[in-house]
């Protein structure tokens, strides 16, 4: 897939600048020891260096007191429409009838599948955050709230 390969996302020009998370530290951590986040090896100062781009990163709540992260890359307002995979999913009907004659079927949920997808070594500086001016992170994983993620999922 295209969009996990950092050449996808060359000489593509985001916002120099990164806006701090309003994550508070306990979330920060969680997302560290569950390897969504590293340490970036490189500081940045108040720009980013050419071909890094930023991610902005929040929580939302949920039902039962849980916080849902999203990540949602600049590279976002740079990626033309028409540049994403087409998806194609069954309606419901056709899933049904395509199943008329199965014996046995077996539905799975990956409502987590983003979590499971990782960014290779070389992608990961395409998605910096910081939480404070001198401690700098970037994504481990597929962006959650990136326009191609869904199509790198399926």
């Amino acid at each position: 897939m295209k969009f996990l390969y950092a050449s996808r996302f060359d000489f593509l020009r985001t916002s120099r600048t990164i806006k701090a998370t309003k994550m508070s530290t306990e979330d920060e951590e969680r997302a560290v020891r569950m390897g969504k986040f590293e340490r970036c090896p490189t500081h940045y100062g108040r720009r980013l260096h050419d071909g890094v781009h930023g991610v902005n990163v929040f929580t939302v709540p949920e039902m039962k007191g849980r916080r849902r992260l999203i990540t949602e890359p600049h590279l976002n307002s740079v990626i033309r429409k028409e540049e994403l995979p087409q998806l194609r999913s069954p309606g419901r009907l056709e899933r049904r009838q395509g199943l008329r004659y199965a014996k046995y079927m077996l539905q799975i949920d990956f409502e987590a599948f983003y979590d499971a997808i990782p960014l290779p070594e070389e992608t990961r500086d395409k998605f910096v955050f910081h939480t404070s001016p001198e401690y700098y992170l970037r994504l481990k994983t597929l962006p959650t709230g990136a326009r191609w993620s869904v199509a790198v999922g399926q």
